[in-house]
C-alpha cells in the first residue's frame, strides 16, 4: 500500500477538480507522473511543463500512540521567472489552490463534508485500500517564497492523518 502515492493523487485531482488554477496549469502528483492533470502532458519539456503544481507526499510517521500516522505534503506552486518576472501567475494558483486547501480543512474542521472533502476522501479510499482510515488534517509550516534556478515557487504544506489497520 503506497499511501503517499495516493495522497499525491487525492490532493492533485481535487485542485484539478475544485481549483480555479487555469487551464494551462500542470497539477503533477509526483510519484506518479502518468496521472498528471493538466492540458499537455506531451509538451517537449515533458514533466517540466510550466505552470505547474507539483504535490510531493513523503512517508507517513507514526504518533507516540503508534497507531495514528502522519503524511506530510507539501504542495508546490512553480512558475518560470521569465514567464513570470512579477511573480502574479504564482500568486494567482497559490490563492486557487489556498482556496481549495482551506475548503479541505473548513469542512474536516466543521465535521460536515462538501463536495471537495467527500471527492478527497473517496479518492484516497480508492487508491490506498481498504486498510486505509481517514482521520483528518492540518496545515504544517510552509517555505518561504522564493525563486531558484529560473523558477518562482511557493508551496502549501498539509498534513494527513490516518491509520491502519493491516497491523
Amino acid at each position: 500500500m503506497n499511501i503517499a502515492k495516493a495522497i499525491e493523487i487525492a490532493i492533485a485531482g481535487t485542485i484539478k477538480q475544485y481549483g480555479q488554477i487555469g487551464q494551462n496549469t500542470l497539477v503533477r502528483p509526483w510519484q506518479s507522473l502518468g496521472s498528471q492533470y493538466g492540458f499537455d502532458t506531451q509538451s517537449e519539456d515533458g514533466d517540466r511543463y510550466f505552470p505547474c503544481v507539483d504535490i510531493r507526499c513523503g512517508s507517513a510517521a507514526l504518533d507516540e500512540d503508534q497507531s495514528t500516522w502522519t503524511s506530510t505534503a507539501p504542495i508546490i506552486i512553480c512558475t518560470k521567472t521569465e514567464d513570470d518576472n512579477d511573480h502574479a501567475d504564482a500568486s494567482r494558483i497559490y490563492e486557487a489552490v489556498k482556496t481549495v486547501t482551506d475548503s479541505l480543512f473548513k469542512q474536516f474542521r466543521s465535521g460536515v463534508d462538501g463536495d471537495e472533502l467527500t471527492y478527497f476522501k473517496a479518492q484516497l479510499t480508492d487508491r490506498a485500500g481498504s486498510a486505509f482510515h481517514w482521520g483528518g488534517l492540518s496545515y504544517a509550516e510552509g517555505s518561504a517564497p522564493a525563486a531558484d534556478d529560473s523558477l518562482n515557487m511557493i508551496d502549501i504544506v498539509l498534513v494527513i492523518y490516518h491509520s491502519r489497520t493491516d497491523f
